[in-house]
């Protein structure tokens, strides 16, 4: 997939290009079909399928205060698409300048100039241009007079579930992770650096904990999860907690793995970390040894659900 900061760095034109614009955040199961779709279309006319997205999210520039938090950092966000395999992904830089131009001028100058699309798809509820004042009826007029093809994807159900970033953000609020996974087609993931922590893990309970600073807007709800931690591409059972340790008199936020069976030291180095389901809240022992039982218990636990996981 060849990556692209901004339409004016396309320097020649791309083979019949099949187009879908939007945010993406996510990149759950109803944009997967959009993209199918795209690639489809693309391999149809022997063009080429390209992805077009914003960063960042329009709502954080024209009214920050209201944006929701992001479900992906650009990088995953690159990541993600990258492994549905269309051929470009071209990210547009939302500048307060950008959000100034109204529908007409960002379908002549992008669509038209610069991208030369020849079909467009877009879902059921796309909006485009100054304060979103382009429709899809705008986006169908506009394309019926350049000669691009214009199609309209309707909502995507799973079950009789809207697929939607909104309701995932409301799934993993109520850490309802399974659930947000199926819509998702992937656990959710955040990313982040391991740091030192406060030793409490090894030193008090016999079980060693990666303590993950993160850049993801979106951290699930305190408690204990089954994960996977992620290093390097390879995957190890492990079991977190979000918190602030109150067994011990923690008052700051942290986010803590133990990885099953794995002793080494990772401090400094990247990982993932995949939400499979939530165990139980975060409690208050009377004392550490009271802990370190329930934890044994709560291995046992995300064992059994990360062994029949589907994801």
């Amino acid at each position: 997939m060849n990556v692209i900061f901004g339409t004016e760095k396309l320097k020649s034109p791309i083979k019949n290009p099949i187009i879908t614009l939007g945010v993406f955040d996510g990149v759950h199961r109803g944009h997967q079909h959009i993209f199918e779709l795209i690639k489809k279309q693309a391999k149809k006319n022997r063009g080429k399928s390209i992805v077009y997205t914003f960063n960042p999210h329009p709502v954080r520039q024209l009214a920050p205060d209201a944006c929701p938090p992001m479900l992906l950092t650009l990088e995953q966000k690159i990541e993600t698409i990258r492994r549905q395999k269309v051929d470009y992904l071209i990210i547009e830089a939302f500048t307060p300048v950008f959000s100034k131009l109204s529908p007409d001028k960002f379908f002549q100058k992008v669509i038209v100039d610069r991208i030369q699309a020849r079909e467009i798809y877009v879902g059921y509820d796309f909006t485009f241009g100054c304060q979103r004042s382009g429709t899809i009826e705008t986006l169908e007029q506009l394309g019926k007079n350049h000669g691009i093809g214009i199609h309209i994807v309707p909502a995507f159900f799973l079950d009789n579930t809207l697929v939607s970033s909104t309701r995932i953000r409301q799934l993993i609020a109520e850490s309802k992770m399974s659930s947000a996974s199926y819509l998702l087609g992937k656990h959710y993931c955040i990313e982040g650096h391991v740091v030192t922590g406060r030793g409490i893990g090894g030193k008090k309970l016999g079980f060693h904990t990666a303590n993950i600073e993160t850049l993801n807007e979106l951290i699930p709800p305190n408690g204990v999860y089954a994960t996977f931690v992620k290093i390097k591409h390879k995957r190890h059972f492990s079991v977190t907690n979000i918190g602030t340790n109150p067994t011990f008199g923690g008052k700051t936020l942290s986010i803590e793995s133990h990885i099953l069976n794995f002793r080494r030291n990772i401090v400094g180095q990247k990982i993932c970390l995949e939400f499979v389901e939530k165990i139980r809240e975060e409690i208050n022992f009377s004392n550490a040894m009271d802990l370190s039982h329930q934890i044994q218990s709560d291995i046992e636990i995300a064992k059994s659900h990360l062994r029949r996981t589907r994801w």
